[in-house]
């Protein structure tokens, strides 16, 4: 690899000249100073080189904090930012959030420096950055936006469909529960976008429309299940030659959140029992559709085989 190359690669990297592009390249330490002093190239802040002349946008210091801070990624309203969730108010523009696990010793010269742990499924990549998944990235805003800010940006999420109610809801379910800041202001923007879900009945109607509707079989209604001494398995609908359970949920957020615990030792019993279960929001019923017929099509094989013969 040759100057050219390198610079070629940089600009492709919004102006930023890749420490392992340069090694590659075999410029020395004594060679990068004197592009320099020549203008060639300059220095950041943080003392990562970007060659002259590239402009000085939020992508270049994203990639150059990202380079300086090993093992780290764009979180908060940076990564907000990456997933097109937009700039979260004039005073969070300039700003580079980023996360490390809370073990790691490093430091973020100009950058906001967040130490918290990440689980795999918090992490994606987007843009070619290293960001926190658009769930996870909105629990952390709830630590640092107002609840207004927080609240409309959950709309935005969900008007351009980048993500589901339900997606939302199951990483507060799965990360607020541990304490994590950003939890209770979550959660509060969450009970607000609930709105009025419909009746039970409301719900389990528009479901087996949307059943029948697709040619799938239907489901046997309001089953009973005895699964163990004082405790009644009824469960809204079941597909016997599946074994599967299916629940339609009506319930508002806080109810789903206070039943939480005890909807998971239903599951945990029936799969003891050789059966399985799927869970659906009235969200995802009438708002989704199309997942809620494919993850069905998907867990009912010997019910719908007609449709997947050749």
């Amino acid at each position: 690899m040759n100057l050219e190359q390198v610079t070629l690669l940089a600009r492709q990297n919004h102006g930023v000249l890749l420490p392992n592009s340069l090694d590659d390249a075999g410029i020395t330490p004594r060679q990068r100073q004197w592009l320099v002093r020549r203008g060639v190239w300059r220095r950041l802040p943080n003392r990562v080189l970007v060659i002259s002349g590239a402009p000085d946008t939020f992508e270049m210091f994203a990639t150059a904090t990202l380079i300086m801070v090993s093992g780290s990624v764009l979180s908060h309203t940076s990564a907000a930012r990456i997933h097109g969730l937009g700039e979260l108010g004039r005073h969070h523009q300039n700003e580079i959030h980023i996360s490390v696990p809370p073990g790691s010793t490093s430091r973020a010269n100009g950058a906001v420096l967040h130490r918290s742990p990440m689980e795999r499924a918090d992490l994606t990549n987007r843009h070619g950055f290293a960001v926190t998944s658009i769930e996870r990235t909105l629990l952390d805003l709830g630590a640092i936006l107002s609840e207004r800010e927080l609240r409309r940006t959950i709309e935005n999420a969900l008007v351009t469909r980048i993500t589901t109610f339900a997606r939302i809801e199951a990483a507060h379910l799965r990360l607020g529960r541990q304490g994590r800041k950003g939890s209770v202001r979550l959660s509060t923007a969450l009970r607000t976008l609930d709105g009025l879900p419909p009746s039970e009945s409301e719900l389990e109607a528009q479901f087996l429309d949307l059943i029948a509707n697709a040619g799938l079989a239907r489901p046997l209604g309001q089953v009973t299940f005895e699964w163990a001494p004082g405790e009644r398995g009824r469960v809204d609908l079941y597909v016997p030659d599946d074994r599967l359970i299916i629940e339609v949920d009506g319930r508002k957020f806080h109810a789903r959140l206070n039943s939480f615990e005890r909807d998971r030792r239903r599951d945990q019993l029936a799969m003891v029992n050789g059966l399985r279960t799927v869970r659906f929001t009235h969200h995802q019923v009438f708002n989704s559709p199309g997942e809620v017929l494919e993850v069905v099509r998907a867990l009912t094989p010997r019910s719908n085989r007609v449709l997947f013969a050749p």
